[in-house]
């Protein structure tokens, strides 16, 4: 019995762990995301702020 006991701790545990790991790439994601929708919108800026045919 104990030992049963000390198998679901160590399913829980490992099942914490990729909650945690699927909770990080997904932040990962959403950061990589948000920095290429900064970078475009930086290049929009800077090629307005050139001007008429500006890059």
């Amino acid at each position: 019995m104990a030992s049963e006991a000390e198998a679901m701790r160590a399913v829980t545990a490992r099942q914490k762990l990729v909650a945690k790991s699927l909770e990080a790439l997904s932040r990962e994601a959403a950061a990589a995301k948000e920095r290429k929708d900064l970078e475009r919108m930086i290049e929009g800026l800077a090629g307005r702020a050139a001007g008429p045919g500006g890059d």
